[in-house]
Parts: structure tokens; C-alpha cells; sequence
């Protein structure tokens, strides 16, 4: 968007904007209402689960809990600390989800719901209560993580270059457009440790050539200009030819997309659904490995590839590699994703 100063300022020009707007007729939308897909599915889960629980408690005590969600029977402070401190034990109490994150997934939706729905009210002006319920829940899950010697979250597998030369030859072999595609969203997606649903989206116009020559060093590569969802910040990654393998190489899978392009987009992966990223990648990764467990039933090679490869694998394998390399500190991966090193 253009910024004039005040003497740049053409009336005609306003008017006639006006004008448009006022007869295409569109609706103009609050920029709040517009949530991805996984998040109102999360949302309709949270609040089944809260229906549930406000059945059950009225069912013991209809004089103060009513059958179901209002926005006038929620216009208390006290009450409303009260059902998130009952409905946090009904999550782990009742439904007994098993993963700490999804309750207090749930637990956040509704309480950003009553937000909404009590503009005025301020209910969570003090914010130590609500914390208080977050952090008894978490505590809940780690004495349980302590008795049965399980993880409070279950990390993805890291995706090695092992795994990824095994999965790059087999896309080699079906030498389909498609294979092409899938091959440079396996390779850019640890290049630039990010989010599938952050590299899935890259644009041609996001990437340049960078070179730089001095009397000390010379420097060639290509830039991508990354977006960063969930952090809400833009930044310029270097990405350099790889040092030993022109398979694995981010270059030469770039350079392959681009030389077979046969119907130009400005996406450099239109294949890939927007909102449907991670579960495309994750039908990709379970393909890939079963095409490679029928080949070993028929082989005596010694490679192993990975089981129960993610979305969330080729983010988690970029930053574990990254933060291994001598020369890269652990700062310099973490605002990649606020990805955590374990």
C-alpha cells in the first residue's frame, strides 16, 4: 500500500473509491470473524465439550448453571471464573483428553469466546486466576507424564538427510511434474525450518539471486523471503547450493520446478491446497514410506527410512540440524517458528 503525504492527495481519485465501494454491494466483514479452518474446527470441538459439561452441571445444579451457553447467563466475572475452573476439571476429569495442549486448547477457545461475547465486561482484567486454572491443568499432565514415563508432548521425528535421500530418489523415479513439486517441498521445507503452510506458500517473486564479492570472501546463494504466520514477522533467508549432493541440493530442486513448468504460476507449489498443507504433506510422507517398505520386501538394502514422518518433521529435522552446526547459535533457529531444540 502506497503512503501519500498530504499535498499528494487527489479528491477525484477518493471519490471515484467511493463510489466503487458503494456499488459492488460486498459486505465488509470484521477482520476477527476470518479463522483458518483449523482453528474453527478446534473451536467446534471446545465447544461440544463445554455443551457437555454445562448439561452435567445443570443437571446438579440448574438453580445456578443453565442447559446451555448464553451470552446473558455468562455476564459475571465470579461465575464465569467459576465454570472455566469446573470446566478445566471436566476436561481432564470427564472427557479426559490426553493431550495436555488440546485442553488447554479447549479451555482457551471458550474463554476467548466469552471474550468476545463480553466486550465490556473486562472479566479477565486480573489474569492470575485464569493462569492459576492453566497452570494446575499443566500440572495435572506432568504428575501423569512422571508416573507412566511418558512426554508432555509428543515431538514429530526429526526429518534426517538420510530420510530425505531416500524419499528424493523415490520421487526421482516417478519423474512425473508432480514428483518435482513434492520433491522441492520436502527439500525447501528444512532449508527455511518453517511451517508447511509458510513454505507451501512461497511465490516465485519471493526468491532472488544474491551474490557478493569482496577481497576477503564471495558470497553466492539465492534469497527467500519468508513470512512467518504464527510469529507475525518477515525475513530474508539465505539459501546456499548444497555442499556434496545435487539430489538433496535446494538449488537444483528449485531450478527443476521452475525448467518444467508446464502451467506458470506465480506459486511455486499451486499443487499444494491452501489450508490443506499439512494434511497433504502427511499423505505425501505415509505414500512415500510405503513405497519404500514394498521395495525393501524385494531388496537387501541397508537404508532405513523413518516412520511416522509429519508435517512437523521437516521443521523440527531443519532446526535439530541447524542447531547442531558449530557456527549457527541457538538464537539464530528459535524465531524461525518458536520452534523448540529437544
Amino acid at each position: 500500500m502506497e503512503i501519500f503525504d498530504e499535498g499528494d492527495v487527489n479528491d477525484d481519485d477518493d471519490d471515484d473509491d467511493e463510489e466503487e465501494l458503494r456499488g459492488n454491494g460486498a459486505e465488509i466483514r470484521g477482520i476477527s470473524s476470518n479463522q483458518r479452518a483449523a482453528y474453527n474446527s478446534n473451536l467446534k470441538t471446545a465447544e461440544k465439550h463445554f455443551k457437555n459439561f454445562l448439561v452435567i452441571m445443570h443437571r446438579t445444579t440448574p438453580s445456578t448453571y443453565p442447559e446451555e451457553y448464553s451470552i446473558l447467563a455468562f455476564n459475571n466475572a465470579n461465575f464465569v471464573s467459576d465454570a472455566l475452573d469446573r470446566f478445566a476439571t471436566y476436561l481432564l476429569e470427564v472427557a479426559k483428553i490426553p493431550k495436555c495442549n488440546s485442553a488447554l486448547g479447549y479451555l482457551s477457545k471458550i474463554k476467548c469466546k466469552i471474550a468476545r461475547d463480553h466486550k465490556t465486561s473486562n472479566f479477565f482484567a486480573d489474569g492470575k486466576w485464569y493462569n492459576d486454572i492453566r497452570t494446575k491443568m499443566k500440572s495435572h499432565y506432568l504428575e501423569s507424564c512422571n508416573r507412566n514415563g511418558t512426554n508432555l508432548v509428543d515431538h514429530a521425528p526429526s526429518l534426517t538427510e538420510s530420510d530425505q535421500l531416500i524419499m528424493v530418489k523415490l520421487l526421482m523415479d516417478r519423474n512425473t511434474r508432480q514428483a518435482d513439486l513434492d520433491r522441492g517441498i520436502i527439500i525447501l521445507q528444512k532449508q527455511t525450518i518453517g511451517r508447511v503452510s509458510e513454505t507451501s506458500r512461497l511465490k516465485f517473486s519471493n526468491v532472488a539471486m544474491f551474490k557478493s564479492e569482496s577481497r576477503f570472501s564471495k558470497v553466492s546463494c539465492f534469497t527467500v523471503a519468508m513470512t512467518r504466520l504464527k510469529t507475525g514477522h518477515q525475513h530474508t533467508l539465505n539459501i546456499f547450493v548444497h555442499a556434496y549432493s545435487w539430489l538433496l541440493c535446494p538449488a537444483h530442486a528449485l531450478a527443476t520446478i521452475i525448467a518444467c513448468c508446464t502451467n506458470p504460476s506465480a506459486d511455486i507449489f499451486p499443487n499444494i491446497p491452501e489450508g490443506g498443507e499439512a494434511a497433504y504433506v502427511n499423505r505425501l510422507l505415509a505414500d512415500l514410506y510405503d513405497t519404500w517398505s514394498t521395495k525393501q520386501q524385494s531388496a537387501s538394502s541397508g537404508e532405513q527410512l523413518s516412520k511416522d514422518l509429519t508435517s512437523h518433521s521437516g521443521r523440527h529435522g531443519g532446526a535439530q540440524k541447524a542447531s547442531d552446526h558449530k557456527d549457527i547459535q541457538l538464537q539464530w533457529v528459535i524465531p524461525r517458528g518458536k520452534i523448540l531444540i529437544c
